[in-house]
């Protein structure tokens, strides 16, 4: 039976797995990014703490909300926006929320920021305080957008990501012990970074094929020698399953060519 390798952080990679093994796929996790704290936790908590009920918040992530809610344990809030349905489930889950007080994509394909600038860019942002809920550098789409149109922005980075050094041995194991793995699920490009610096210098399989979130993940695989990659239509776990289906129904029907990427 073909196997899926799925390299992500340690939540995805249990929720990835779960829907695998519910659709029959054989799957492993090995977690090859992990999350801390920011570095200035007393001036977050002061930003946090200091968000009005008027104000906008985007959450960006499952993991954005997690990290909000190490802070407060209410969201105040009523303008609420996710980029995603996990996100907003996260969201209702931890602050008690309905899915109707939050504004978040849900058609497939147009789960992701540009989806959400979508449902919401008719509304009047102009001097409107709007807090994008993140970890690091990243969507740049919306807050582009968002500064065109008069918001006032301001990003929290509530956590940092890190490569799970602690993890090398458990995804050499994973990745050289046999000849059943076919693919590798990877969801970032900071992701696809860390397998590559946790796996050093081991020669993978030939052939292996690699799923990828973005065209510049596409050509930092390349330069890997990657030649087989998937290019990912959605982040969304559900979604992500449903690729990743298809393409092992399409290898163990030998559709599958070197090169194809749909």
């Amino acid at each position: 039976m073909s196997k899926v390798l799925v390299a992500t952080t340690a939540e995805r990679g249990v929720a990835l797995v779960n829907l695998f093994s519910a659709m029959g796929v054989s799957a492993e996790a090995v977690p090859v990014m992990s999350y801390m704290g920011p570095e200035n936790p007393e001036e977050i908590k002061i930003q946090v703490e200091n968000i009005d009920c008027k104000d906008h918040v985007i959450f960006v992530s499952p993991q954005s909300v997690k990290s909000f809610k190490s802070f407060v344990k209410n969201l105040k809030t009523r303008n609420i926006y996710a980029v995603g349905p996990g996100t907003a489930e996260f969201i209702k889950n931890n602050f008690n929320k309905t899915d109707h007080e939050i504004t978040y994509p849900k058609e497939p394909g147009l789960i992701n920021s540009a989806g959400l600038w979508d449902l919401i860019k008719n509304k009047v942002w102009k001097d409107q305080k709007v807090f994008i809920i993140r970890g690091g550098e990243g969507n740049n789409f919306l807050a582009e957008k968002l500064v065109e149109q008069g918001a006032d922005l301001i990003f929290l980075d509530l956590y940092r990501r890190q490569c799970a050094l602690e993890n090398r041995q458990l995804l050499w194991a994973a990745v050289l012990a046999g000849d059943d793995l076919k693919l590798v699920v990877l969801t970032s490009l900071e992701m696809i970074q860390c397998f590559f610096d946790l796996l050093e210098k081991k020669t993978l399989p030939e052939d292996l094929v690699f799923t990828s979130p973005s065209e510049a993940a596409n050509t930092y695989l390349r330069s890997k020698g990657i030649r087989e990659i998937i290019l990912l239509n959605s982040m969304n776990n559900f979604l992500i399953a449903d690729q990743v289906k298809i393409f092992l129904e399409e290898i163990n029907s030998e559709k599958w060519e070197v090169g194809n990427r749909e």
